[in-house]
């Protein structure tokens, strides 16, 4: 794996990636592995080097949660996340072509950025107009979602 040493635990978490369906914060992950065979700290420096090798994507909640999704053979996405039960989906949408050519160019290296979106789903806006004629209030930044009586 580029240079590190193949051990049972990186193993274990490779196969783990490779089955979970979109971005999974570190405790799934964890979970998935099996507590037993590999302990949270490994998770962390695992997914830290996988990161640095352009083997894992790190996005986050709203909240500022950190999750992982592995890159291998699939094409730069990015993702709107529920504000109100934290569900992930793919948004069909890349940055314009050249822009980190044109950043190598200025002489930068390294390149990486995070894009996420954030919003209040479908779902969770049929529950909250559901409960009693209420609907998803927009929240200031910084703060959560709340639930906002109509008049």
């Amino acid at each position: 794996m580029a240079g590190m040493r193949v051990t049972k635990p990186r193993i274990a978490l490779v196969e783990t990636l490779m089955k979970l369906d979109g971005p999974v914060s570190i405790e799934r992950i964890h979970q998935q592995v099996g507590i037993k065979s590999c302990d949270l700290v490994t998770i962390y420096r695992c997914l830290a080097a996988f990161e640095n090798l352009g083997l894992v994507r790190r996005s986050y909640l709203h909240n500022g949660t950190c999750l992982y999704e592995q890159t291998l053979g699939v094409d730069r996405h990015y993702h709107i996340v529920c504000k109100s039960c934290g569900k992930t989906d793919k948004v069909d949408y890349t940055l314009p072509d050249g822009v980190e050519q044109r950043l190598q160019d200025k002489g930068y290296s390294h390149l990486s950025h995070v894009v996420e979106f954030f919003g209040v789903c479908q779902e969770c806006q049929q529950v909250a107009i559901s409960a009693r004629g209420t609907s998803i209030g927009i929240p200031a930044r910084g703060t959560s979602v709340g639930i906002v009586t109509e008049a």
